[in-house]
Formats: C-alpha cells, sequence, structure tokens
C-alpha cells in the first residue's frame, strides 16, 4: 500500500552521496532503475525532480531518459500527491456501462475535470483504462480499493 508522502524530499537534507548510496543497491538489477523508482514511490509518494540528476548518474544514462522513464508510467508522479486519488475507468466496457456521464457526474461533484486536483489538494481525478472489472463497471480506483458499479455517492463515501 502507498504511503502517504513522508517528507518533502527535496529538503529531506540528504547529501547527494547519501542519495548515490541509497539508489546503488538497485543497479544490478535487471530493470534497476525501475526498481529504484518505485521504492522512491513507495518511501515518498512520488519522485522529486531533485533526484533525476542521482538517478541518471546512478543508472549512467542521461537526466532526459530518466525523464522519459517517468513520463512514461503514469504511477510515477514528479509532484506530491493529492490526499485521495480517485481513477474512473475509460475503456469501452465502462463506457457502455455509463462512464462518460460518472466521469462528468464526479467532476462536477468535486468541482475539477480528469487529470487535475482540488484547490484544497484532498482529490485528483485520473483517467484510467481497464481495473479488469468490465463486467460490472462503470469502475471506479479510489486510492487503493475498487469500486465496482461505482456512483458519484459510493465514490464519494469512500473517501469519507
Amino acid at each position: 500500500m502507498l504511503k502517504r508522502v513522508r517528507e518533502d524530499q527535496s529538503k529531506s537534507g540528504s547529501s547527494p552521496s547519501d542519495r548515490h548510496s541509497e539508489l546503488t543497491r538497485f543497479v544490478d538489477r535487471v530493470g534497476g532503475l525501475m526498481h529504484a523508482l518505485n521504492w522512491l514511490k513507495e518511501e515518498y509518494g512520488y519522485v522529486d525532480a531533485s533526484w533525476i540528476p542521482t538517478l541518471a548518474d546512478v543508472f549512467n544514462i542521461s537526466q532526459a531518459e530518466v525523464r522519459g522513464v517517468i513520463s512514461f508510467y503514469h504511477d510515477f508522479k514528479l509532484k506530491p500527491p493529492a490526499v485521495h486519488t480517485i481513477k474512473i475507468c475509460q475503456a469501452e466496457a465502462c463506457q457502455s456501462l455509463g462512464a462518460r456521464q460518472l466521469t462528468k457526474d464526479i467532476e462536477a461533484k468535486f468541482g475539477t475535470n480528469l487529470g487535475s486536483r482540488t484547490s484544497d489538494n484532498r482529490v485528483e481525478l485520473e483517467a484510467i483504462y481497464c481495473l479488469g472489472l468490465c463486467a460490472v463497471g462503470p469502475s471506479v480506483q479510489v486510492d487503493d480499493r475498487l469500486i465496482a458499479r461505482a456512483t458519484p455517492d459510493s465514490v464519494s463515501l469512500s473517501i469519507e
């Protein structure tokens, strides 16, 4: 389960050499960069941009390559997550079961759009393409919980 942001990574007080030594344990692993990014995500909830130069140095790749991996995988974020993340399935099966209207209703309920977060950083809405609950859509994931046959009310209740 994702830990909520422990501390601001950019102000964590760790020196570049401390950061380097934290990441070297992943170097000899297949897909080491992915393991390192997942570790940062689990530890802090996101990957602070201040880690990118160290990641590039440790894995002997460019900073652009590190940024490319981070931006390719939707679970890696460069800023702290909202208190709650609501992922609404936008795949065809869920669309046929009302996902488009559900999305509009949830956007109206929380006052923000897909790909955005509320001004108080309480809720972030994201599109996702298949949660594996196609027969019982529309489907939503709120933080780590899946909701089948989601409604605006069931989504609201899950974050209260």
